[in-house]
């Protein structure tokens, strides 16, 4: 598998903790991981959670590229 995208349809659901459990298993098992938020909403820290989960340095424009102050839902 070269490639995981975790979703679900409204917010706090637990898309980031799967994400987050998803990445450090892959970690342990050797993977080499990357993760990405693409869009952030709200004053939150879940692409900093999802980038401490990886493992390694992320640079974060590229795994959190967009990121809004207004709490919002697509």
């Amino acid at each position: 598998m070269t490639g995981l995208f975790v979703t679900a349809t409204d917010t706090g659901v637990g898309k980031t903790w799967v994400a987050c459990a998803l990445a450090r298993a892959a970690t342990r098992r050797g993977l080499r991981v990357a993760a990405m938020k693409p869009c952030e909403t709200g004053d939150g820290d879940d692409g900093a959670r999802l980038m401490d989960a990886a493992g390694r340095p992320l640079d974060p424009a590229l795994a959190r590229p967009y990121q809004f102050h207004l709490p919002a839902s697509p």
